[in-house]
């Protein structure tokens, strides 16, 4: 009984295959082997009041997207409640890994990536038993960054995009958002 179950399903499974019938799911991405930059400048919460300066380099391979972030987040404005008046700045280098998608018609596209950071956060703070002499602090640690980009190219290689991100680590975390100029490098033949 078992073997005739057996080679009828074995008889249906190759007759699918033969005529044609089973197919992969596996469709190449439009923007496999893409490679583009990111400059663009925000705001964020990494300290009070920061402004935001970001660099990517995003890369779509065959199977996923790679992308190299450079955050330099500086405090703009001084916390009321701080009684020193020096601007914080935290820095970021993260590889992410992630995917995008293309429109097919319009020249948009959309971007997600999530990875690893290393952080670098410069702050002032008051010497140890002393209430008037500072000190720059200058802690590292590691961090999980997000990203998110929409945008549209108004030319072949040249567009516009608008970025959220995120950086959690255990020093300060941060999210920000802000907008950047897009250079799409010409895809390799």
């Amino acid at each position: 009984m078992m073997d005739k179950i057996s080679v009828r399903l074995f008889l249906l499974l190759l007759s699918c295959w033969i005529s044609g019938r089973m197919s992969a799911q596996y469709e190449l991405n439009p923007m496999s082997g893409m490679t583009w930059h990111n400059a663009g400048i925000g705001l964020s919460a990494a300290d009070f009041q920061s402004g935001q300066f970001n660099y990517l380099r995003s890369f779509r391979s065959e199977t996923v997207l790679s992308v190299n972030r450079l955050s330099i987040n500086r405090e703009l404005g001084n916390n009321p409640n701080d009684t020193i008046s020096n601007a914080n700045t935290t820095i970021e280098l993260a590889l992410m890994f992630g995917e995008c998608w293309q429109g097919k018609r319009k020249p948009w596209w959309i971007a997600t990536a999530v990875g690893m950071s290393l952080n670098n956060r410069r702050y002032w703070d008051f010497v140890p038993q002393s209430e008037t002499e500072v000190e720059l602090n200058n802690k590292f640690t590691m961090g999980i960054p997000g990203h998110l980009e929409v945008g549209w190219m108004f030319s072949k290689q040249w567009g516009v995009a608008l970025s959220a991100n995120a950086n959690w680590n255990f020093r300060e975390a941060w999210w920000g958002g802000g907008i950047g100029v897009v250079y799409r490098m010409k895809k390799k033949a």
